[in-house]
């Protein structure tokens, strides 16, 4: 999971906000930039089965990471944390889509989603959250990358 989302965080800070790289552990961090780092606090994958046939939350994943955002060198202190929360949620299953001949479509569709698109939904948030924190202080213009979902803490 760390090495998914670390892919994922990377493509999207490079693509929204900067360059971006990740570091190995226990390697040693480019000098003159930020190291986010963090918790994984919950990882779910749940049921695979149960979300192709009911869904509704029927088997549903679920990611919360705790991030912490910080200059390097990595003895500073973190400048912001917050935590994310993501999952599966709600959609219908095959038994309980209302559109008609959508059954096998939707468990098709059910089948495919799990853990990678929580790290994905994870890294966007992430992402959202550093960006919202650079429109707050004047140094990124708003509507330049998407409002987080989420609450600060």
């Amino acid at each position: 999971m760390q090495q998914l989302l670390s892919k994922y965080l990377v493509a999207e800070l490079s693509k929204n906000l900067g360059p971006a790289s990740a570091v190995k552990p226990g390697g040693a961090p480019k000098s003159g930039g930020w190291l986010i780092g963090g918790d994984f606090t919950r990882v779910n994958e749940g049921n695979r089965l149960l979300r192709m046939g009911i869904g509704l939350g029927a088997g549903g994943t679920k990611m919360e990471t705790r991030v912490a955002v910080r200059n390097l060198p990595p003895s500073n202190p973190p400048f912001l944390k917050f935590a994310t929360t993501g999952g599966s949620n709600a959609t219908p299953g095959a038994a309980t889509n209302p559109i008609p001949f959508s059954s096998a479509p939707t468990a098709l569709l059910q089948s495919t989603q799990g853990v990678t698109d929580d790290a994905a939904r994870t890294a966007r948030m992430i992402t959202a959250t550093i960006a919202d924190y650079l429109v707050q202080r004047g140094w990124l213009a708003a509507g330049a990358v998407q409002k987080p979902k989420m609450a600060a803490q």
